[in-house]
């Protein structure tokens, strides 16, 4: 039989208080991979927005090349890409024009390649721009000067130039926004000469000496350089991050995404690999076309299908609506494809995704014809399939990470008349069903709803402001589902602001090892001082607070913090349940914007000890580390007799006191009860005590516990007891 108990207040009293501040973990930073150019790819084409094309992108640029060549400057303050485009249109020689025929494209991760019949046109990818080259691979037979004309396409201006060496400024008022780089030419034999550069307006023609020409050992190659310069607001801002962990055992894989902003109007998806500590991998997935914008992006995974999934949604400027698409990727380290992607209908907006931990589908739940609408996701197959309207009136939406074994997702809908309405929705033979719908206690107009959970027990989280106290306040609430009605919780406060500082809700995540904790983020920002944090906090089983920390703080007047979190639950070998967690925020040090990792780890010394000596060989444990806020924390005891009757003595201290006056030969009595517990062994000599460990008021102590049975050969009371234990709670 399992008893379950609660520490009572007295108890809570009495027990000892001590600090489960968590020591400050190192800072792990994406500033490097952010910086690294994305692979030259292509993807499917999009329904609405038609076809993709061939892209890169660097920190300050993007660039395509399925159209000739279009080189992208990063400009937040603008609505278009300061833009400089390249369609090679001739090559002469002595005044002779070479037949250049049609081209071949092929291309590498950082290299694309067109085959003329006459040369070969090569860009190189680099983190400062791209590297545009001209491959003569044989000799003419003509003798002149060599001469490469390109047809310009661009939105900038840059002076009319006779054939001279230098760069060319395309400016865009007083301002140099892209430069075609001085050229140069070399032989095979490392022999080298600069490169005379001419522009009437519409066409670039590179001047290769016809004496060069003539004595260089071929191929002979031409060599400029595009580059974005430099500019305020040049380095692309991250809008939004999300990261998603790998639940499989021994797993430290993990991916994450980023929303950066290149123009006033554009913004574009990058994803990439990395660990569950912020070790970054290579690049998993990127939509950088400007064709189309990202606007919003969430992650999770589908573990026994053994895929991440990324919601986000495209904004298409040509016809002005949206569509919500979900990526469906392989889970490993190095990614050997951008995976598939589905495609849900026009007009949908604003995805989010849960996912499982043991089956093969998702639910993709996003913005329809001002409700919102849930729909099935085929992971394995991978393919959308059946949807389901949740609400026909709704601004607002989330919805749990990852389901297990037959248990539903949660979706929360929120509005302007009904508040937020919690909704289970489990997936059936051919289509989702609604498992049952509450109102939580969030009010109308409730700021950025979130919640996390599985298994019928759940956590939300939102902003909420309150006149009468002048405050802003994150809120939390448990609810729980049993399979006929839900039940709500208290309604807690997880931090509060004054009302003259704005209060963002983040995310939260669900530890679902000890099925008791959360982990919730948040953002502050005061328009008087400037000041600006992310912060973090563990919630126990009752949604109260268990430890807080500080993720990041500033006054920078360019900044942006968007804190995320997620459960790190694969539990390697000697390894505790931890929460990968971080922020992305501009910085001097590069003058640009950062995305910065944490790991958020339960206190290290949350332990149970066994101390003296004992009259028995029952061997003592617990379930799990004594972390505060757990409501499934239990001490066992195994090599009992078995069905008989056990105690447990509970207190605040150790003692040492032989028991032998009173027939308890060779017992010793280990800790000076407040309380005693009584509880039954089973068949197989085992008896557990279940002891939920207060979070609202939290109890954060230590406390001691020794067990007591009957064993009437024993000695003469007919009593035994253990070794006490030291209950560590942190």
């Amino acid at each position: 039989m399992h008893t379950s108990i609660r520490i009572s207040a007295a108890l809570v009293a009495a027990l000892s208080v001590a600090s489960s501040q968590e020591p400050v973990r190192p800072v792990s930073s994406a500033a490097q991979v952010l910086r690294t150019p994305t692979p030259i790819h292509t993807q499917a084409d999009d329904p609405i927005g038609g076809a993709y094309g061939v892209w890169t992108a660097g920190p300050t640029w993007k660039a395509s090349f399925h159209d000739g060549f279009r080189f992208y400057a990063y400009a937040t303050d603008l609505h278009e890409h300061p833009r400089l485009g390249w369609n090679t249109e001739s090559l002469a020689i002595g005044g002779e024009t070479l037949l250049l025929g049609e081209g071949r494209a092929s291309w590498t991760a950082d290299r694309h390649v067109t085959e003329y019949a006459s040369l070969r046109e090569v860009y190189e990818v680099r983190a400062d721009g791209v590297e545009q080259r001209f491959v003569i691979d044989l000799r003419p037979k003509q003798a002149g000067e060599l001469v490469v004309t390109g047809r310009v396409d661009t939105n900038l201006r840059a002076e009319s130039t006779t054939p001279r060496v230098g760069a060319l400024s395309f400016r865009l008022g007083g301002d140099e926004r892209i430069r075609y780089g001085e050229a140069l030419a070399f032989d095979a034999a490392g022999n080298r000469v600069p490169v005379a550069t001419s522009f009437d307006g519409e066409r670039i023609r590179l001047h290769v000496p016809a004496d060069f020409v003539a004595s260089a050992v071929y191929p002979l190659t031409i060599d400029p350089l595009t580059t974005a310069q430099h500019f305020a607001g040049s380095n692309a801002p991250i809008l939004a991050m999300t990261f998603t962990g790998s639940s499989f055992p021994g797993s430290t894989t993990a991916i994450t995404g980023f929303i950066v902003q290149t123009s006033a109007t554009d913004q574009d998806l990058v994803a990439y690999t990395c660990t569950e500590i912020g070790g970054f991998g290579l690049f998993a997935f990127q939509d950088v076309t400007n064709s189309w914008s990202t606007r919003t992006i969430d992650s999770t995974e589908v573990a026994a299908a053994n895929r991440w999934v990324f919601a986000f949604e495209r904004f298409f400027p040509s016809s002005s609506t949206t569509g919500a698409r979900a990526q469906v990727l392989d889970i490993a380290f190095n990614p050997a494809n951008p995976g598939t992607t589905l495609f849900a209908a026009t007009g949908t907006s604003k995805p989010r995704i849960g996912g499982r931990r043991n089956g093969t589908d998702a639910l993709l739940v996003f913005g329809s014809g001002g409700g919102s609408t849930a729909q099935l996701v085929d992971v394995a197959g991978p393919a959308l399939q059946s949807t389901l309207t949740i609400s026909t009136d709704a601004d607002n939406w989330s919805v749990s990470r990852a389901a297990s074994g037959s248990s539903a997702w949660c979706v929360l809908s929120s509005n302007s008349t009904l508040g937020v309405v919690a909704y289970l929705i489990s997936a059936g033979a051919s289509a989702p069903i609604f498992g049952a719908l509450t109102s939580v206690s969030a009010p109308i107009g409730a700021g950025s709803p979130q919640v996390d959970g599985d298994n019928g027990r759940f956590l939300v989280t939102w902003t909420e402001t309150s006149v009468p106290t002048s405050q802003r306040r994150l809120r939390a609430q448990r609810f729980d589902y049993n399979g006929t009605a839900f039940t709500l919780g208290t309604v807690r406060s997880v931090s509060s602001v004054s009302i003259l500082t704005s209060l963002t809700n983040g995310e939260i995540a669900y530890d679902f090892t000890t099925q008791s904790h959360w982990a919730v983020t948040w953002a502050t920002s005061s328009a008087l001082s400037m000041a600006r944090s992310a912060r973090i906090a563990r919630l126990g089983y009752q949604g109260g607070v268990v430890e807080s920390q500080e993720l990041y703080a500033t006054t920078q007047t360019v900044d942006a913090i968007d804190p995320f979190v997620c459960f790190n639950g694969n539990l390697l070998i000697g390894t505790r349940p931890s929460f990968s967690c971080g922020y992305t925020a501009y910085t001097q040090a590069i003058a640009g914007y950062e995305a910065f990792h944490r790991t958020f780890n339960y206190a290290p010394d949350a332990i149970a000890s066994t101390y003296g000596s004992s009259c028995s060989n029952a061997v003592l444990g617990d379930g799990h580390p004594p972390f505060a806020g757990s409501q499934f924390y239990n001490v066992s005891a195994q090599g009992l007799p078995a069905n008989s009757g056990a105690w447990i003595s509970i207190g605040v201290g150790p003692t040492n006191l032989p028991l032998d006056i009173i027939g308890m030969t060779g017992c010793v009595m280990l800790t000076d009860p407040i309380v005693t517990l009584s509880t039954r062994i089973n068949g197989s000599g085992l008896a557990i005590l279940y002891i939920p460990l207060n979070d609202a008021p939290v109890f954060l102590g230590d406390f001691y516990l020794q067990w007591l049975w009957l064993d009437a050969a024993a000695n003469t009371l007919g009593v035994v007891n253990s070794r006490g234990m030291h209950v560590q709670v942190r």
